[in-house]
């Protein structure tokens, strides 16, 4: 009886750990779709030229326009020289420092930048042989061919006929399915083990 209890023990954690590797590729997706799709106010190379407490500057030299847009209508891309970015999400920010060549895509809220869909590492300000350092080999490949060719995209991500309208700012709707079968495997799993402990405590 104890090995079956150490059995859906593990069951358990093994499908939280795959609903969270699923869910994690997918806003990974979502987010380099978004990214490469003018889902944000400007998409700027440059330098960070100072970092505080709270924000850091990027003097831009190019701005990436992608030939593929998310809005019907187009958005509206910005093509600022200067650019003050809010440290709002340390997780992008904990290993800049002054002197990184980055990539950004950045939404304006009065005369602060906040990140909108990532903020990588280049190896240079030549967006035509510069390459990007992004969450996989794959990710970096495809963002490097992007910028490379100024925003012209060749393939779309793969996932792109998911992606949520340009007014919704959510992650993919495949995530509302993913976490229902994970919550119905988490509840079954429960539910045997419930069973388990019942039938131990009937046979003492």
């Amino acid at each position: 009886m104890k090995s079956s209890l150490i059995k859906f023990g593990r069951y358990i954690i093994a499908l939280v750990v795959l609903c969270l590797l699923i869910d994690t590729t997918v806003i990974a997706a979502d987010e380099l779709y978004r990214f490469t799709h003018n889902d944000h106010d400007t998409l700027v190379i440059g330098e960070i030229t100072s970092i505080d407490a709270d924000t850091l500057e990027i003097k831009a030299e190019h701005h990436i326009v992608s030939s593929s847009d998310l809005y019907a209508n187009g958005r509206k891309q910005l093509k600022p020289q200067i650019v003050t970015v809010a440290i709002s999400n340390v997780i992008w920010f904990e290993s800049k420092e002054v002197g990184d060549y980055v990539i950004a895509s950045l939404d304006k809220k009065d005369d602060i930048y906040n990140v909108a869909w990532g903020i990588y590492d280049i190896d240079s300000l030549d967006y035509k042989t510069l390459k990007v350092t992004a969450y996989t080999p794959e990710d970096s490949a495809m963002l490097t061919d992007f910028v490379n060719r100024d925003g012209l995209l060749q393939l779309d991500i793969s996932n792109d006929a998911q992606v949520p309208p340009a007014n919704q700012k959510s992650h993919n709707p495949i995530n509302y399915g993913l976490f229902v079968a994970c919550g119905v495997g988490f509840v079954v799993a429960l539910f045997g083990m419930a069973l388990l402990i019942k039938k131990r405590q009937c046979a003492k």
